[in-house]
């Protein structure tokens, strides 16, 4: 992987110290998906897209570097580990079911789509984001250690009380745009102003 480069197979992995620019990860045989294996990487990653055809997975685990990856792609199942640093994580069109974000220790931006009743985000340690851009009717989010982890409602309709957001760890509610309809109870257990 070095700068920009198209990688299209089923794995990919990636030990090195210095910073890798991956254009984008290709599934090259249908619903075999992809993997990145990059955790041992002290570099910073940064994965531009994820392409697979319907049912396709796409596990993607990086290091300790601050790295970024944004999938784009309503076929992509995403199974996405980030170790240390301040990684950022755009999902702005992922598969309906299946999906879950996991970012280690460090200052995190998550940023997705839509969060269907399926998807899970573990924000880890550090005083992370996670921005919705879409409708939202349920899912799991878990903002991990921190003083100001926050959710931001950029837009979008939010009837967190029809299909509830699990939310953990939660200290910070923006809400920026959209319509968002709440219950509160959905916040006890965590310290929101």
């Amino acid at each position: 992987a070095g700068t920009g480069a198209t990688l299209e197979g089923s794995s990919v992995t990636i030990t090195s110290t210095s910073n890798q620019l991956i254009a984008s990860l290709a599934e090259v045989t249908a619903t075999e998906g992809v993997v990145l294996s990059a955790a041992a990487a002290t570099g910073n990653i940064t994965v531009g897209g994820v392409t697979t055809a319907a049912g396709g997975v796409a596990t993607l685990v990086t290091g300790s570097g601050t790295d970024s990856i944004t999938i784009n792609n309503s076929n992509v199942t995403t199974a996405i580990t980030s170790g240390k640093g301040g990684d950022t994580i755009t999902l702005t069109d992922i598969a309906a079911t299946g999906s879950s974000v996991n970012t280690g220790e460090g200052d995190d931006a998550i940023t997705v789509g839509a969060i269907t009743t399926t998807l899970v985000v573990n924000a880890g340690d550090g005083d992370d984001s996670l921005t919705l851009l879409g409708d939202t009717t349920g899912g799991t989010v878990d903002m991990g250690d921190g003083t100001t982890d926050t959710i931001v409602l950029d837009t979008g309709d939010y009837s967190l009380s029809s299909g509830p957001l699990a939310m953990t760890n939660v200290e910070r509610v923006d809400i920026t745009a959209g319509d968002a309809t709440f219950d509160w109870s959905q916040l006890s257990g965590n310290d929101v102003t």
